[in-house]
């Protein structure tokens, strides 16, 4: 069943009803009456595929028009119909359905179609003929097929008697185009010919001229105040940026083909009032996952709460990192129970020197020192990701297998430690470097299935543990606070030409870095000066380079150590990950300083 709708009427909202409400005319004559429309059901999305409207035309019976079925275009054509709930009738198209006097969809078909051709034999000369009218009287045909097939939705209409405004409307409507003037005499009814109907058509004429500015207009007004409650209610709309949404979408899809929606714990999230009660959550979900007294770094809560949750630079560890997680100390149980912590800030327009622009910088990492530490901050980390992702996301998942094949190398690990004591700072940050890759990808990769999923496959990184052979330099913001201080010497200070050292500090205290392990054959003789030996500009500029940006450090190959602030630090590696040749490179120069000397 068709129904039209006329002399529409744009009422707005008022503070009791701050709603938009447009009322019309439903019915022709003295059988009008007034409607209000609901906006939700006019505006709402009407797409099919409909049949060309050659072959529409062809059909001259409503069985011709039952039977008659849709192209089979499977990609957008002219044969895929979109429109709203309604469409727009021009008055040659109204004038053939008001004689027809007909609501059935098949037969305003027909009259559509002799509609149409009655346009052509009318102005056959195609200087003169509207095309507008021809298409409108296309989509037309194809709407009512749609209405014929059940393919649009119908539009709610609300009738209400006691309604003063729509009463009034219609009663304006009536005085102007459809009660006939007052009389003494007696007065024939109207006809389709009479005054009345063209009166009635030159106002549905000159409204249908805006109604389709004005729909457009309500429409975009209609999903802007959608989109911006939908912001107030969601923050991951208004403060996370396009590309990391896109990073979690695709980071979160559970079969690695399609996108998935951002995790609902994520969002809960998000939409806290403060990181407090953020960090609450998040701390929550660690405790019902089973990780209590969890710590959790500085600033990775408000990095993850404004929508920072990757940083892919250089040496920078991002917001869901494993060395953001661990357990927490006795010594930090007691303060946290005995003692408030404050986060003290400047005085605004307090200046700051360079050295507290430096603190203010500055990130402990914490680093794990055994192997149960190590699976520990992992467990926590595939926590997290499952909270940020989604549990069931192929990334967590692959996450999740590599810490259980993890436990199955726990003797490996602790043989390479006797070597490596940094061996499980090593593995975690190789595992870092593989996520932050595969995150990467992730943020600009338009579609999932362009992700390199092996990224996250973990696989060499395990077998370079089995292998024994994981070779990974750490980067320069991991620093050793090592207690082994003590006065530098004179030996320590000065070279033989009694200046100060180029590889120290200026200064009475320094970190003694440990090296307990050495290079089969590279070791000083009994009773031998290494300063005399081994040290001097020449000598100096023969040592061999490394594979590690920087010449060997001998002090600590050869003394068992060296300071941490060592202009040759990058060479503080355990012997073992110096190639065969270095090594073999690093005894010729040995042979040479004790040659020269």
């Amino acid at each position: 069943m068709v129904t039209f709708i006329h002399s529409l009427k744009d009422f707005g909202g008022t503070l009791r009803r701050p709603d938009n409400k447009i009322i019309g005319l439903q019915g022709f004559g003295r059988h009008a009456s007034a409607v209000e429309i609901d906006i939700d059901s006019l505006v709402q999305a009407t797409k099919f595929h409909a049949p060309s409207d050659s072959a529409i035309r062809n059909c001259s019976s409503v069985e011709e028009l039952e039977a008659l079925e849709a192209s089979n275009g499977n990609t957008r054509s002219r044969s895929q119909f979109e429109n709203a709930s309604f469409v727009i009738v021009p008055f040659h198209e109204l004038k053939a359905f008001i004689q027809t006097d007909s609501r059935i969809a098949a037969e305003l078909i027909i009259a559509s179609k002799e509609a149409n051709e009655c346009l052509l034999t009318e102005e056959p000369d195609s200087e003169t003929l509207d095309e507008d009218k021809i298409v409108q009287g296309e989509r037309i045909r194809k709407f009512l097929w749609g209405v014929l097939n059940g393919l649009v939705e119908p539009v709610n209409l609300i009738v209400d008697n006691d309604d003063s405004e729509a009463q009034g409307h219609y009663m304006q409507i009536s005085t102007k185009f459809i009660l006939p003037p007052v009389q003494t005499g007696a007065a024939a009814p109207p006809d389709v010919t009479s005054d009345t109907l063209k009166q009635l058509s030159i106002s549905t004429a000159k409204m249908s001229e805006s109604i389709d500015n004005q729909n457009a207009l309500q429409t975009l007004e209609f999903k802007r105040r959608l989109e911006a409650e939908e912001k107030k209610k969601n923050r991951t709309k208004s403060w996370i940026p396009d590309h990391t949404l896109n990073c979690l979408k695709n980071a979160g899809s559970v079969d690695g083909e399609r996108q998935a929606e951002i995790s609902e714990k994520l969002k809960d999230f998000m939409n806290a009032e403060s990181a407090g009660q953020a960090g609450t959550k998040l701390l929550w979900d660690l405790n019902q996952s089973g990780y209590k007294n969890t710590v959790i770094a500085e600033g990775v809560v408000n990095s993850m709460y404004y929508g920072n949750f990757f940083s892919i630079n250089g040496d920078e560890m991002n917001a869901i990192s494993c060395f953001s997680f661990s357990k927490r100390t006795p010594l930090q149980e007691y303060q946290a129970s005995e003692y408030t912590l404050l986060h003290m800030s400047n005085t605004i327009g307090k200046a700051k020197s360079a050295e507290e622009i430096k603190a203010s910088l500055a990130r402990t990492v914490i680093v794990p020192k055994n192997f149960n530490e190590m699976t520990a901050s992992f467990k926590r980390q595939n926590s997290v990701l499952a909270f940020t992702f989604g549990p069931n996301s192929l990334f967590v998942s692959r996450h999740k297998q590599f810490v259980s094949c993890l436990n199955d190398l726990e003797e490996k690990v602790e043989e390479m430690l006797v070597s490596d004591v940094d061996i499980c700072a090593r593995i975690m940050y190789k595992v870092e470097i593989a996520i932050n890759l595969f995150l990467e990808e992730c943020t600009h990769c338009e579609f999932r299935g362009d992700v390199d999923d092996s990224l996250i496959d973990f696989s060499e990184i395990l077998k370079s543990i089995r292998s024994k052979n994981l070779q990974q330099r750490l980067p320069k913001c991991f620093k050793r606070v090592n207690e082994n201080k003590r006065k530098r010497n004179d030996d320590d200070e000065k070279n033989k030409d009694g200046k100060p050292n180029k590889q120290g500090k200026q200064g009475n205290q320094g970190i003694f870095v440990e090296n307990k392990d050495t290079i089969a054959g590279c070791t000083l003789h009994e009773n031998e000066d290494y300063r005399k030996v081994f040290l001097g500009k020449e000598k100096g500029d023969k040592r061999p380079e490394c594979s590690f940006g920087c010449k060997m450090c001998p002090k600590w190959l050869l003394k068992g150590g060296c300071w941490e602030d060592c202009v040759f630090k990058a060479s503080h590696v355990p012997p073992s990950q110096f190639s065969d040749d270095e090594k073999t490179a690093f005894k010729g120069w040995m042979d040479y300083c004790r040659e020269c000397s």
